[in-house]
């Protein structure tokens, strides 16, 4: 009999009448469609359960710890309009996305929040063709959809412009692999953004020529080769795509014997509630994701009424200073 090693995460909260509630996520596609499950998986070789249940969630959640706070904005503004949600989590697969927005199509469901993962004409057209009126969070597709995010390319700028005024010389920018996505047809507009916005700051600092990006291989073999790129003898940082990454790579570097910020300096983005257990407390910037949940309800009401073209709103933001420069 095959063993399969498994994890789940029970993830309890309190709402707004003080009861207990039990975060969840309904199935719209497989084998087990309409069922509810924990978020959670499938213990990889070589993992600890703590690994695959953190990789887990960062795989399901997309936007990690902040989604709960994201998803309970929406639930409750369409409750206020007597409107039920469904969440459906596609793992960035488009054969789950596609299920996933089949089942909502033949539910008629009256509007649809989206963090899509394509971009080709052939998937936006696809998206036209359902005729039902969407609106995107965090990444872009065009003007037909209303879209609600951040200015991240002003943000990143602002942030090595900050790293910047701290003395540092070497700012090195950690992010995913966005060739390889763009390969597969994913939808990287976030993820450019951000990286354009490393590089108008290393401009704007005067550093072009320090200009150092990691991006290919795991998150361990960027970390090592950025240990090798420098000797630390002038202020380094690593200035990263997310908190989530910043975490990492500084329980990372920790754990080769670096101290931060003294040898290193970190900043992340994004301004995840785990920042308030992480020491040293990392730099990050902040937005509003309350915000962000309350006008995507409000843009999808608004076009499920009347649809609107080249409608965007771009969150304002701030730097939050921590320990880790």
């Amino acid at each position: 009999m095959k063993t399969v090693r498994v994890v789940a995460a029970v993830i309890k909260a309190v709402n707004e009448n003080g009861e207990p509630i039990i975060f969840a996520t309904q199935r719209g596609y497989g084998e087990f469609k309409d069922g509810w499950e924990f978020p959670g998986g499938k213990i990889e070789e070589g993992e600890t359960p703590q690994d695959a249940l953190k990789r887990e969630i960062r795989e399901e959640l997309d936007t990690e710890i902040f989604v709960g706070e994201l998803i309970d904005t929406i639930e409750r503004h369409a409750k206020e309009k007597g409107y039920f949600i469904y969440l459906i989590l596609t793992h960035r697969e488009f054969k789950l996305e596609k299920e996933g927005l089949q089942y909502l199509s033949e539910r008629q469901v009256d509007g649809i929040i989206l963090f899509p993962i394509g971009l080709s004409k052939e998937y936006i057209q696809a998206l036209y063709d359902l005729k039902i009126p969407i609106v995107t969070i965090y990444n872009k597709l065009d003007n037909r959809f209303p879209f609600v995010g951040v200015n991240d390319r002003k943000a990143m700028t602002d942030a090595v412009m900050h790293i910047a005024s701290k003395g540092y010389k070497r700012i090195t920018y950690l992010t995913p692999d966005m060739g390889a996505q763009e390969k597969q047809g994913l939808n990287t507009y976030t993820l450019r953004q951000r990286t354009e916005g490393y590089l108008d700051g290393m401009k704007g600092a005067d550093l072009l020529d320090e200009v150092s990006i990691l991006t290919k291989g795991s998150l361990e073999e960027k970390l090592e080769k950025f240990i090798k790129q420098n000797d630390f003898s002038s202020k380094t940082a690593l200035l990263c795509l997310c908190d989530s990454y910043a975490i990492d790579a500084m329980t990372y570097l920790q754990n080769k014997g670096m101290h931060v910020p003294e040898q290193v300096g970190i900043m992340g983005y994004d301004d995840v509630d785990q920042l308030k257990y992480i020491h040293p407390r990392i730099t990050t910037i902040k937005y509003s994701v309350l915000r962000m949940g309350k006008i995507a309800i409000d843009m999808l009401f608004q076009n499920m009424e009347q649809k609107i073209d080249n409608q965007e709103c771009l969150l304002e933001y701030e730097i939050v200073d921590g320990e880790s420069l």
